[in-house]
């Protein structure tokens, strides 16, 4: 299955369906306490109708909010290798008009003036097929138990489906359906603890082989304003100035870099830990003047937490971003520390 995502050459149309789950906690702040853990109160306060007000110089009032949002957006996706090198060409069929073109590791934005996208500059999230073909199933750790279960038709093609399931709740599941003649990914599930879908990717319509037309890998946005990717100049870190206490089993530290934050004022740290399957990353920088809110938010199978943490230096701002369940996410966050010397 891995093997084909990258050597095979194929044209398919693809849904993506997330479901999101936002829950916001807003706080305002007056003066400070590098003596407070603000982030050790987030559980408790975090229920509909919470408030709580913080001892001595800092004052906190939380406001607390839910939302539930099912998305539904489809794409186009041309693959092909040409002279040994991989192409591809990504469509939105929904929404504002964009492309996605890869030629090997260059990847490029065709989008339109005034696209939301042109916003992140040099960087972009990446696309809902990014997401579910870049996990490496085939790195998995012991973590997850994988067995057949049974065969079915996707996209009228016959499939082998897989079921991954996860042996501790710290991390989501999935199902997947594989094509039998090609082994190509063509339906993939991600689930809760509770076997609630999360998102679904799943080819409608696919070509292979030769059916796959070299034009069909050339743009077609007419006045495009093209934007390469490309990332931010980093440090890397030898010793990572902050560490987490606590991790999922089975989650290793990837990389850890240190690069001047998005806003130009600080430095901002990075923690990156993968089990070959699900991945987070984790950012630590120094709290803003003003305080921050914080926020838990689910997108999909996607949890952004953050999180505020005491050092020597002062007050810190820890977000937690990736594929692992909110719970997870906080006690990640709450065991980030800054080592002594």
């Amino acid at each position: 299955m891995d093997a084909a995502f990258r050597e095979l050459d194929y044209d398919g149309v693809f849904s993506y369906y997330t479901v999101n789950r936002a829950q916001q906690f807003s706080f305002t702040q007056s003066g400070r306490d590098d003596n407070a853990e603000i982030g050790a109160a987030l559980p408790e306060a975090g229920r509909p109708g919470a408030s709580f007000a913080r001892r001595e110089r800092r004052t906190l009032g939380f406001g607390v909010g839910y939302r539930t949002v099912t998305r539904l957006a489809t794409f186009r996706v041309v693959h092909k290798v040409v002279d040994g090198v991989e192409r591809e060409r990504i469509v939105h069929l929904d929404g504002p008009p964009r492309e996605i073109l890869r030629v090997g590791d260059e990847v490029t934005y065709m989008l339109q003036s005034g696209d939301e996208l042109l916003a992140f500059g040099g960087t972009a999230p990446a696309s809902p097929y990014d997401r579910v073909f870049g996990r490496r199933y085939d790195q998995m750790s012991d973590i997850y138990q994988v067995r057949l279960s049974g065969r079915h038709r996707v996209a009228a093609r016959p499939a082998v489906r897989l079921s991954v399931t996860p042996r501790h709740q710290d991390r989501f599941g999935y199902r997947l359906w594989v094509d039998e003649e090609t082994g190509l990914l063509l339906r993939s599930e991600l689930k809760d603890s509770e076997g609630a879908d999360l998102e679904i990717f799943q080819f409608t319509s696919l070509r292979t082989g030769a059916d796959v037309a070299d034009g069909d890998l050339q743009p077609s946005i007419e006045g495009a304003v093209v934007r390469r990717l490309s990332e931010p100049p980093s440090t890397a870190a030898a010793a990572p100035s902050w560490q987490a206490r606590w991790v999922p089993p089975g989650f290793q530290l990837t990389s850890a870099a240190v690069r001047q934050s998005p806003d130009q004022a600080g430095r901002l740290n990075t923690l990156v830990f993968s089990d070959g399957l699900a991945a987070f990353s984790v950012f630590i920088e120094a709290m803003p003047e003003a305080g921050a809110g914080t926020v838990v938010t689910r997108s999909g199978g996607t949890v952004v937490l953050t999180h505020s943490t005491a050092a020597d230096d002062g007050d810190h701002l820890v977000t937690v971003v990736g594929e692992v369940p909110v719970a997870t996410a906080r006690r990640v966050a709450a065991g980030v520390f800054q080592p002594q010397p």
